[in-house]
């Protein structure tokens, strides 16, 4: 037997050989060895995760929150002491690159937004003439007998016979005739004027010499006959209108203007709008008057455009559509619309601080409209400043969990609502199916429910991004809900009148509300409302329904909502908690749910 003493004897050589190369890999592995180690133990050990809403929930990797399923953030590893102010907070380079921070300066620019209004075609009134007899008498012929008419200026209308008008002719004659009645004459002139006699009838009445019992009227401008108010054979008295005339080659378009959008509108503007009845083509006008009193009802204001309609395609009546693009201060101070955290009425913004690495500042500001991805900043910021675009609620949330001052810390704690309304009631039960039962509907009931939820859904998009114009949304649900089939319900009409009254009575808050925080309170009062007409007569299947729960919205009490979307976007706070909450169920054509 060869022992493995003799091995290595006659081996030495190539043992020594195969050492010194395993070294030197060794040495060239190592460095990239221990980087990746330090990296691992900065990722797995060094970091510790939490819950912006939750703070003593610490994990040491990253995930979802148990609690309310929102994204961990990572803990600040360096807070910079004592010498921080209280809304001041430093993070190390690592925590800011986990938290994807990223800043943007304040700038001043010229700003401009999109505003889209809804209106109708109107006759201009300065275009329109009512015709009256100014004679009184007798309609021996109508020329023009139908409503809508085309006439053209100088076209005979009507023919009066008039007895005042035969004796006049007389007087007329036989003051002519006499050169001691020139004063008489003049008076007899200036009565035929009064009547409406044109000098071509004076002058023919000169030629022929012989008076005529009967007078012609004619359209004193060109346009259409929006109304005849006579016919042949009846009788008139001085002053009876005959007829309306509308010139309709201009035309007035009164749109509806929220106070939201007044700031961007002013006369001069121009106009660009669409009509259904006219497809395919663009109109295009100017505003020469803009109401100056609000109805309080529909808050809003009529504003008046005036547009050529040379091919009088554009009827009066029509219902259009219209795009103005207005021009905000020519040198306005400027951020992106990411970057304030706004709840109710504030508005709070971090502040990169100037040649200290890693320190942000929480402020408080004011902001005027938005235009675009743009806020306009009234007060707070200069020109210059670096404000947080990406990140600031991750650093907002870190200033709680250190017990600083935060966005929310300074009215309420990090738990409460702002602003949130007494009657609101806990919505945990409407996760819980059970509850309703689906009854069978016919389908066309349930389909005519569709353009209900679409409005619905324009109403929680527009909370879930912080938009305060769902007036019009509300406006559109609110018709939708009086076209609703309900004749097509048989024996379930009275469940189906008390939900809607129930839907009915948020929507008309909706249009109402003076804040984003009494808008979210009614939303969930209409969301309740909805979702129970869900599970209780299901959806048509044409679009998705997805209901989503946030156990945290109004104090803890928790809200639901419906969302055509797969993507949770939180229309109870917005920017503040985006993705806070998680799919209850999906509903299906059959009226079922899928969990």
């Amino acid at each position: 037997m060869i022992s493995i003493r003799n091995i290595l004897k006659g081996h030495w050589k190539l043992i020594l050989i195969v050492a010194v190369i395993s070294f030197c890999l060794g040495l060239l592995s190592r460095p990239a060895s221990r980087d990746h180690a330090a990296l691992k133990t900065t990722e797995n050990s060094s970091t510790t995760w939490t819950c912006s809403m939750h703070p003593h929930i610490r994990q040491p990797q990253s995930g979802k929150c148990p609690i309310c399923a929102m994204d961990l953030i990572p803990v600040a590893q360096e807070t910079g002491g004592d010498e921080l102010g209280d809304r001041q907070l430093k993070l190390s380079s690592t925590a800011k690159r986990l938290a994807r921070v990223q800043t943007t300066p304040v700038e001043r620019r010229s700003i401009s937004t999109s505003i889209s209004l809804y209106g109708k075609i109107s006759i201009d009134e300065r275009r329109a003439k009512s015709i009256a007899s100014w004679v009184a008498g007798r309609i021996e012929k109508l020329h023009i007998d139908y409503t809508g008419a085309m006439v053209q200026k100088g076209d005979p209308l009507v023919d009066i016979y008039s007895s005042d008008l035969y004796v006049a002719q007389q007087e007329y004659l036989t003051a002519r005739n006499s050169a001691s009645s020139l004063l008489d004459l003049a008076d007899i002139t200036k009565k035929f004027a009064l009547w409406g006699i044109t000098e071509q009838q004076l002058e023919q009445l000169n030629k022929v010499g012989e008076p005529t019992d009967r007078m012609t009227i004619y359209a004193p401008i060109s346009g259409i006959v929006l109304n005849r108010a006579v016919s042949e054979g009846q009788y008139v008295d001085t002053g009876a209108l005959l007829y309306d005339i509308a010139d309709l080659s201009r035309v007035w378009i009164y749109l509806d203007a929220y106070e939201k959008d007044l700031p961007w509108l002013q006369e001069d503007q121009d106009v660009t709008f669409v009509a259904q009845a006219v497809p395919g083509r663009t109109f295009a006008g100017k505003i020469d008057f803009i109401n100056p009193v609000l109805d309080e009802q529909s808050r809003t204001v009529k504003v008046r455009a005036t547009a050529d309609n040379p091919s009088l395609s554009l009827k009066p009546g029509l219902l259009i559509s219209a795009q103005v693009t207005g021009e905000g201060q020519p040198s306005s101070l400027v951020i992106p619309a990411s970057a304030p955290l706004i709840t109710g009425e504030r508005a709070v913004v971090y502040v990169a601080i100037p040649n200290q690495e890693g320190v942000f500042e929480g402020r408080e500001i004011s902001l005027g409209e938005r235009s675009g991805d743009y806020f306009v900043v009234q007060t707070g910021l200069v020109e210059g400043e670096q404000v947080v675009t990406n990140g600031a609620f991750k650093i907002d949330s870190e200033m709680q969990i250190l017990a600083k001052k935060s966005m929310m810390s300074d009215h309420t704690s990090h738990k409460k609502h702002p602003q949130t309304p007494s009657h609101v009631e806990p919505s945990s039960a409407l996760s819980d199916s059970s509850k309703y039962s689906t009854i069978s509907v016919s389908h066309h009931f349930v389909s005519s429910l569709d353009a209900v939820f679409l409005a619905y859904f324009d109403i929680q998009d527009a909370l879930a991004h912080d938009k305060t114009d769902i007036a019009k949304p509300s406006h559109t649900l609110l018709k939708a809900l009086k076209d609703v089939a309900s004749d097509h319900l048989a024996n379930q009409t009275e469940l189906w009148t008390s939900l809607s009254k129930r839907i009915e009575s948020a929507a008309s808050q909706l249009t109402d509300a003076k804040n984003i925080a009494i808008a979210r309170a009614e939303f969930k009062q209409l969301s309740d409302a909805l979702i129970q007409t869900t599970q209780i007569f299901g959806v048509s299947g044409n679009f998705a329904v997805k209901q989503y729960h946030c156990p945290m919205a109004f104090d803890d009490a928790g809200a639901d909502w419906l969302s055509p979307k797969d993507d949770i976007e939180n229309p109870y706070f917005g920017a503040v908690m985006f993705s806070c909450g998680w799919r209850v169920k999906t509903y299906a054509e059959d009226g079922g749910a899928h969990e």
